[in-house]
């Protein structure tokens, strides 16, 4: 049976239990594309770029920049070996100064050129501003060396640290630094202006270089413009004369606190941008030279316009042309990219023209022209274009408040004209339906605001389209507008129906009404005040200018509940200009000089409120600047010693120097011991000693800079200068102990515990566990080998330095 069985299984395995046969892949062939030579073109798998000029709102100021690349971040290599902490000792008698050699004088410039870099993270500060201003200390000692060491070979490099130093503080010598050094490097054929980028490499210099020719005015050979960015930037021009080159700093922004920013929470927006800057060239003033126009495209501040920075090439050293301070200031009130393009208007003339678009739920595009009257440019027009959105057209009421806020009058009628025939919305922004007669409130608007603008008869009759055809006849604005109507009989009773509405800014209203009256007669401008509504609640005469004539002022509230205002008339031709000069509290205001000798003088309102008149420099129209007084008292001491060493470094005699440092400890005193902040006085008071001759001052200067300020970098200078005239021993003071003697160790036994235990247990034993012998101490009498730990001095101030 089992051998059929088995039979039976090897005979059905192929048909039943054997798996089904696996599929073989087959290999399919797939037609490809065979080439064949014809006489028809081909389309080649390989696509063909086509470079189409990308448009550009400012036109090129060359055709043939001449670049370099920013040499990349590299981590900082580890600077030279730093002094070893020591004290002094044996005195002032115990040095000697040193011979001084410019080898010495590279060695320490060298040292505190390191310095910043020995800095700890945590004492970098903020975006590492107190790490920058470290480097105020590498350009003392630089001074230095230069002022004792001029043709020194170390000289050409001491001075391009010097500059780039200067450029890390952000300060403007830097822009004259690197224009005397390229001056200096064209002019003696270290380089030439085709080498010059490649030349700037070789020095530590951390900057792309970008030279662009220039059409060059008659009598130059050639002009270049350069430009050094990357940690914000700078423009020179370079004109080759007849007899050298002379190179010319026109801007200078240099900003390396900026350059990595760190990323704000939540966003990927940094929160803190490098300065970028554009620059191009046309002729704005019809001289036939072209001006280079520099701006800034990120401004820093973004509630007022950034104006741009505008050379004249016609004269060496180029001419800035100014914006008049009066009119051409411009609130933005919100975040904006500073773009700006050259345009010609009707009759010919080039304008600048700034334009950007802003606010995104009510897109608009935003310009503002400028021209050039012969002395200042001055604002041309302002214009808006609007692009609503169905969805976000309720947004756009936004903008006509800003515009009518900020903007002014004439951008915010732009606004209501292009959006009155579809407003208003469904809603509002936060969903509520906006009442039936909200058009009829932007018709009432739009025509105060033609009234304000002196539009009279184009008021009028806004007023009375409004009256006749209002939106609904149960309209809530037809009531104002008849009032405002009623009153505004003639254009001297704008004032009086200003005040009937809370749309019309009686103040603007009222400087252009006075401003209008042809007299220069205090009398006649109060009879037209009384005859127009105005009611003065103080009046008095104060000299505001600093130019020997008082000016009448008064007070007054146009409407209750609003802030009294003080105004001020100043003559002008043939009339007066009315200037609104602070908003006040009390109805009895006072004035006062902060400084009687200054011209212009600041004028203190009631003590509190601080402000100068200026005046334009075009056409004389007075204007308020603010002034911020000071929240601390000047500092002379720090002033007197800051003022001595620019002088010592000038030329003057280090004699004189000397003294006037010696007379700053009777009068003020030395107010820097309560800082503890004197060690530049102290090593500037040593250098001075030390130029003149006197050694033995010099060196009592650098000792008592050594033992106050063990951690300064000027002492670290200091320690240079001096020379110990004997090494310190350290004799051990001789002790007697007695002599160890062997004793055997004690042998281990078990004892019995005392531990009480209860009736009747059994108490356990065990070995006594040793103890470990004390550690042997100093004998007494010893000297200790190591200086004790220094206890800080308690002090108000924190200099960048470690307190000592």
């Amino acid at each position: 049976m089992f051998i059929l069985t088995l039979v039976f299984l090897i005979i059905a395995y192929p048909f039943v239990l054997a798996p089904p046969p696996t599929v073989t892949p087959t290999l399919t062939l797939t037609p490809t594309i065979t080439p064949t030579v014809t006489q028809t073109p081909t389309i080649t798998l390989t696509p063909t770029r086509t470079l189409t000029p990308r448009p550009t709102l400012t036109p090129s100021i060359t055709s043939t920049p001449s670049r370099t690349p920013i040499p990349s971040e590299t981590p900082t290599p580890p600077g030279p070996p730093t002094l070893t902490p020591a004290v002094p000792f044996g005195g002032q008698s115990n040095y000697a100064l040193t011979d001084w050699s410019e080898e010495l004088a590279a060695t320490l410039v060298e040292l505190i050129q390191d310095y910043p870099n020995t800095l700890s993270p945590s004492a970098r500060g903020v975006n590492d501003s107190n790490y920058y201003q470290a480097f105020t200390y590498a350009i003392f000692a630089q001074n230095e060396a230069l002022l004792r060491f001029p043709d020194s070979r170390f000289a050409a490099q001491w001075r391009w640290q010097q500059a780039l130093n200067y450029a890390r503080l952000g300060d403007e010598k830097a822009g004259q630094a690197f224009a005397s050094l390229i001056e200096v490097g064209l002019n003696s054929q270290q380089t030439t202006i085709a080498e010059l980028p490649k030349w700037l490499r070789q020095f530590p210099f951390p900057m792309k270089v970008t030279l662009t020719p220039l059409q060059p005015p008659a009598d130059l050979f050639t002009a270049y413009l350069l430009e050094l960015s990357g940690r914000g930037s700078a423009f020179f021009l370079i004109a080759e004369t007849s007899a050298a080159f002379r190179v010319y700093p026109l801007m200078v922004g240099f900003d390396f606190s900026a350059q990595k920013p760190a990323l704000a929470i939540a966003t990927a927006i940094p929160s803190m941008e490098p300065p970028l800057y554009q620059v191009f060239r046309a002729d704005l003033n019809s001289d036939g030279v072209g001006e280079v126009v520099i701006y800034r495209t990120n401004p820093q501040a973004v509630n007022w316009l950034a104006l741009p920075m505008v050379f004249d090439l016609s004269t060496l050293p180029p001419q800035t042309l100014g914006f008049d301070p009066v009119r051409s200031p411009f609130q933005i009130g919100m975040s904006y990219l500073n773009l700006w393009k050259v345009q010609t208007d009707v009759d010919g003339r080039k304008m600048l023209s700034f334009s950007t678009r802003l606010f995104p739920t009510c897109p608009l595009d935003l310009q503002r022209d400028y021209v050039w009257d012969g002395s200042a440019f001055q604002p041309f027009t302002t214009t808006v274009k609007v692009y609503p959105y169905a969805d976000t057209l309720s947004y756009c009421g936004f903008l006509v408040e800003h515009a009518a806020n900020v903007w002014g009058r004439e951008v915010a009628i732009q606004l209501i004209d292009a959006l009155l025939p579809i407003w208003p919305p469904k809603a509002n922004p936060e969903g509520k339906p906006y009442p039936p007669d909200a058009k009829d409130e932007w018709r009432f608007r739009k025509a105060v605001y033609l009234a304000e603008l002196g539009e009279f008869e184009a008021a009028q009759g806004a007023l009375e389209e409004l009256i006749h055809a209002p939106a609904i006849t149960s309209s809530r604005w037809l009531s104002a507008a008849q009032t405002f109507l009623d009153i505004y009989r003639t254009p001297e009773d704008l004032y009086r129906a200003c005040l009937t509405t809370v749309y019309c800014r009686a103040d603007q209203v009222l400087s252009n009404q006075l401003q209008n009256q042809q007299t220069q007669q205090v009398a006649d401008i109060l009879s037209f005040m009384n005859r127009i509504g105005v009611i003065r609640r103080s009046t008095g005469y104060f000299d505001f200018d600093g130019d020997g004539r008082k000016e009448f002022w008064f007070a007054l509230q146009h409407r209750t509940g609003e802030k009294l205002e003080v105004w001020a008339l100043f003559p002008r031709g043939d009339r007066f200009d009315a200037v609104q000069l602070q908003q006040i509290e009390n109805t009895s205001p006072t004035f006062s000089y902060y400084d009687p000798l200054a011209i212009p003088p600041v004028v203190l309102l009631n003590q509190q409120q601080a402000f100068r008149v200026l005046r334009s420099p075009s056409d004389r129209k007075p204007y308020i600047e603010a002034v911020e007084l000071p929240r601390y008292f000047p500092d002379r001491f720090k002033d007197a010693v800051g003022k001595f060493e620019t002088e010592l470094f000038q030329g003057v005699a280090p004699e004189q120097i000397y003294r006037n440092l010696l007379d700053l400890q009777k009068t003020p005193s030395l107010l820097c011991r309560a800082t503890w902040s004197c060690d530049r006085y102290y090593y500037l008071l040593g250098l001075a000693a030390e130029l003149s001759g006197d050694q033995n001052a010099a060196i009592a200067a650098y000792y008592r800079l050594w033992m106050d300020y063990r951690k300064s970098p000027f002492t670290t200078m200091a320690r240079l200068k001096l020379r110990s005239l004997s090494t310190p021993t350290f004799t051990p003071t001789p002790t007697f102990t007695q002599t160890p003697t062997w004793t055997p160790s004690p042998t281990l036994t078990p004892i019995v515990p005392t531990v009480p235990v209860p009736t009747g247990a059994t108490p356990t034993t065990g070995p006594l566990t040793p103890t470990s012998a004390p550690l042997p101490t100093l004998p007494s009498g010893t000297p200790n080998p190591y200086y004790p730990p220094e206890q800080p001095t308690a002090a108000t101030f924190t200099p960048p330095y470690p307190q000592p």
